[in-house]
């Protein structure tokens, strides 16, 4: 039987800012940052939104290429976070995971952005209802 426990006591930050995901048997999941990559480009064409006159055509095409570059960066990071689950649901028989304070955490300033990038929520979720699919036991502890 194979046990999984995310994150593991060893798991942390690593040294580009991007925090980690660290499995009993030293499987190591990377956040991708996927927000820290389009920031550049979202700040950009937020600042081109910003000096649109609110109500005009060019003022909603602004705004729905500002709409486009968020939804894509949700979409990568569903997507990830699709895949990271679903290979650890199809490994292990058993998992036990942490409760974090993720709200405690955002506090931190310096961490605040790559913890949000992240998606702790979306991942305890995603994890929760794959693996009562297939019927096998996760555990949550404080």
């Amino acid at each position: 039987m194979n046990c999984l426990s995310f994150p593991a006591a060893d798991g942390g930050q690593t040294a580009d800012g991007g925090l980690t995901f660290c499995i009993s048997d030293r499987t190591v999941y990377e956040n991708p940052g996927y927000l820290a990559r389009s920031e550049r480009k979202l700040k950009r064409e937020q600042k081109k939104l910003s000096r649109r006159q609110k109500g005009s055509n060019r003022y909603n095409r602004q705004r729905q290429k500002v709409n486009r570059l968020h939804a894509k960066v949700r979409h990568q990071r569903q997507d990830q976070i699709h895949k990271m689950t679903t290979g650890m649901t199809e490994r292990y028989d058993e998992s036990v995971i942490e409760d974090l304070n993720v709200s405690g955490m955002v506090k931190n300033h310096k961490l605040a952005r790559s913890i949000c990038d992240t998606g702790f929520h979306q991942i305890r979720r995603m994890l929760e209802y794959k693996w009562a699919q297939k019927g096998r036991k996760l555990s949550v502890t404080d």
